[in-house]
């Protein structure tokens, strides 16, 4: 089917699955959103990921970064992690540094109130060299 938003509702209400299966490279935007709306775990099997994929490619840095974000989450399951984490994923698959630093706050305080993530209440000391003194957030899958 189509990967629209009210199309995968659509499916994973009639269907409602226990779990999902993804091979490779099947990575559906929408259905991975209504699939972690319905809290259907999602397991990935030799999983490719390539730059050049529509789910790595949008244009804008804010959308491709939470398109990004919420990708590492579901593949993370609920294990915690740093934005450092996430900014070492989201390196590889081509997302460069955003127009301005405080962009990254701006992710995460978006990703955390539309229930992506959510904070562990825990703080550890930044991995990169530059913010190596600075304690950051932990996050979890919401």
């Amino acid at each position: 089917p189509l990967d629209t938003p009210s199309r995968m509702r659509t499916m994973v209400s009639t269907l409602q699955p226990k779990m999902v299966i993804i091979i490779k490279y099947e990575f559906w935007y929408h259905f991975l959103r209504e699939l972690k709306r319905a809290s259907v775990p999602i397991f990935l099997v030799s999983g490719i990921f390539r730059k050049q994929q529509v789910l790595f490619n949008a244009g804008d840095w804010t959308v491709r970064a939470f398109m990004l974000l919420e990708q590492f989450a579901i593949i993370s399951r609920n294990e915690e992690f740093t934005m450092d984490d996430f900014k070492e994923y989201a390196k590889v698959y081509g997302l460069e540094e955003p127009h301005h630093p405080n962009a990254w706050g701006a992710l995460t305080s978006a990703a955390s109130k539309g229930k992506l993530i959510k904070f562990t209440g825990k703080m550890v000391p930044s991995k990169r060299h530059v913010a190596k003194d600075h304690m950051i957030r932990v996050w979890t899958r919401n």
